[in-house]
């Protein structure tokens, strides 16, 4: 592993402690400002690899979303039509006929609104019994 060299694989930027231990062994004698100097080097190194992802990751995910946006277009765009069969007629005809519903609905109807009223006029006669006492 040379120190600020560029011949450096890509397992030697991502593996700090790797790259730590091989600068001591490499520098080994040589003075503090040095190894500051090469410590520097895999840094701004290292600092150079994390920029290039992250433009890599950026480029991924916008190419993603025109992807999406544009298999959405897509699909919007494709026509389509259900087709529906045309709808069996039953054998026998279903009970209850429209005459027999519309019988019981409408003297259910009639029946609901009656109790109703009654219970309307009641509650009249007693508010006008307490107010007048």
């Amino acid at each position: 592993m040379q120190s600020g060299g560029a011949n450096n694989s890509l397992s030697d930027y991502i593996n700090m402690s790797e790259q730590l231990k091989g600068i001591e062994h490499e520098n080994k004698g040589k003075s503090l400002s040095e190894l500051f100097t090469s410590i520097n080097n895999y840094t701004l190194q290292y600092g150079k690899l994390t920029t290039y992802f992250d433009d890599q990751v950026k480029g991924w995910t916008q190419a993603n979303d025109d992807y999406q946006k544009n298999l959405f277009e897509y699909n919007r765009k494709i026509n389509f039509v259900a087709m529906a069969s045309v709808p069996l007629k039953p054998l026998i005809p279903s009970w209850p006929k429209r005459l027999i519903v519309i019988l019981f609905s409408g003297i259910s109807i009639f029946i609901l609104s009656s109790i109703y009223f009654i219970y309307i006029d009641s509650f009249k006669q007693a508010y006008a019994k307490i107010t007048k006492e």
